[in-house]
């Protein structure tokens, strides 16, 4: 029997890392048992952490084994492991008893299980980082955003930017807070040496190196940050209104906001109606089969609207991948959620200083959902997914990008009810994503007060006959 393993590497900055420096990083690999030659029967998954420095003689690497979630296969599987002396009877006791209790706890009942060494204790950066987190509940299912994000007291105390002068509509306060977020998040800055605060789970110890705390990725040079954040405020809250003050502030170069083709003539109607005259900018909407006329001047546009669609059939060649954009915004972005599809992947490789996702569609996580997909590696869950899919299009780095790596330092601790997996969630939503609903005290829409009628109306006789039959009609009640 023989292991074929497949490293996954954080790309360049990893293979530097490894050649030129003494410390070590962390990493992950994906190892399969080959039990019929060179086919890959997929009976087990295993994974690695690298536990402590990398020297030249010396490796410290932690490893855990997840199996079947079928009870026959889980069975044939340890007796495999056993008989191969991979792993002896009291580690399977003990993995099989701690999943137990674990799947008590939280009240699921299904068979699904998985067969490992037991977990070693977490790093201290990361139980620090979780006892600094505010204690988050996702078992019972609810707004993941709402319930990571930043919280109402927060929110109503973030900075505003003044009124942008190119604007005819004025902002509300909480636009202009959101002005000012977005502002910030698209020239973010790395954490002073030994400071306690991390940026996009960055921080800086005391030796100057930085730090990944999800991964434990670190490097002596500064890592690249992204550019841009998540905006999910409740529909109706002026997203449009803020990416477009944004646009009007952010300074040169062009903007590419990709939307669902029933919206896109809405933002060249937007832009025209909130700008003043003399500042209104050069739009382009890009779509259809009169594209083509302008696809070598896109760069001459103040703001270039695409569908999904169109952004798709020109991955990896087209005009728009070929355009150095200033930013990039995804109207209704939660349509690259699966980041497999071909929407997501061409996204993603656009060129973009900032890249923005605008959704009102909060993000549901079905807790008892997510443990039982989860704790098997091999099956996949999207809703948790969801975040990963809008991480790697936002450039996040530090490894995480990887799912791979996303799965096993975030999603599958969460699933495992690990407050570690909770906390570096909650960290991730509160320093990337803004969301604020309308039933929040501090967001102030100036509507005027409601005024309710009641206007009682009188059938025609043949109106009132059909309305009196209607009435009369008995339909079975539907019971669920």
């Amino acid at each position: 029997m023989s292991l074929g393993i497949k490293l996954v590497t954080f790309r360049g900055l990893l293979r530097r890392s490894l050649r030129h420096t003494w410390y070590v990083l962390w990493y992950i690999f994906k190892c399969r048992w080959f039990s019929h030659g060179s086919q890959d029967s997929g009976d087990i998954d295993i994974e690695g952490k690298l536990t402590g420095e990398k020297g030249f003689y010396d490796c410290p690497i932690r490893i855990t084994i997840y199996g079947s979630s079928i009870a026959l296969s889980r069975k044939n599987l340890e007796e495999r492991l056993k008989r191969d002396k991979l792993l002896t009877a009291t580690q399977l006791n003990q993995t099989r008893k701690k999943v137990e209790v674990q799947r008590e706890a939280m009240g699921l009942k299904s068979g699904r299980s998985s067969a490992g060494i037991p977990a070693a204790e977490p790093q201290v950066s990361l139980e620090e980082l979780a006892k600094a987190s505010q204690a988050v509940n996702l078992r019972s299912g609810g707004d993941a955003v709402r319930s990571l994000a930043m919280d109402e007291d927060q929110l109503s105390k973030l900075p505003m930017a003044e009124q942008p002068a190119s604007l005819k509509a004025t902002l509300l306060p909480y636009q202009l807070q959101g002005l000012a977020w977005m502002r910030s998040k698209e020239a973010p800055e790395l954490p002073v040496a030994d400071s306690p605060n991390s940026v996009q789970l960055w921080k800086r110890n005391a030796r100057g190196q930085y730090v990944n705390v999800a991964t434990n990725f670190t490097v002596a040079t500064p890592p690249s940050l992204l550019s841009g954040g998540i905006l999910a405020d409740d529909m109706g809250l002026g997203k449009t209104l803020q990416i477009i003050s944004l646009i009007m502030t952010g300074g040169p170069g062009s903007t590419l906001i990709v939307a669902p083709v029933g919206v896109m003539s809405n933002w060249e109607q937007q832009i025209t109606r909130h700008v003043l005259p003399e500042h209104v900018p050069k739009v382009l909407v890009y779509h259809g089969a009169n594209r083509q006329s302008a696809a070598k001047s896109l760069s001459s546009y103040d703001v270039v609207v695409t569908s999904y669609g169109t952004m798709s059939s020109e991955a990896g060649g087209g005009a728009l991948s070929k355009v150095d954009w200033r930013r990039v915004v995804l109207d209704e972005g939660h349509t690259i959620r699966n980041a497999k599809t071909k929407a997501a992947v061409a996204a993603c490789g656009l060129k973009a200083q900032s890249r923005w996702v605008l959704s009102g569609t909060p993000m549901y996580v079905d807790y008892s959902l997510l443990v039982c997909s989860l704790l098997t590696p091999q099956t996949s869950v999207n809703n948790i997914k969801d975040v990963h899919s809008l991480l790697k299009f936002l450039h996040i780095t530090g490894g995480i990008e990887l799912s791979e790596v996303f799965n096993a330092v975030i999603a599958r601790p969460l699933a495992n009810g690990e407050p570690l997996g909770e906390a570096l969630l909650q960290a991730l939503m509160t320093d990337l994503c803004l969301r604020r609903k309308k039933d929040m005290k501090f967001v102030d829409l100036k509507l005027p007060a409601k005024t309710e009628y009641i206007h009682r109306i009188t059938f025609w006789p043949d109106e009132q006959k059909k309305y009196d039959a209607l009435l009369s009609v008995k339909y079975p009640m539907a019971y669920t």
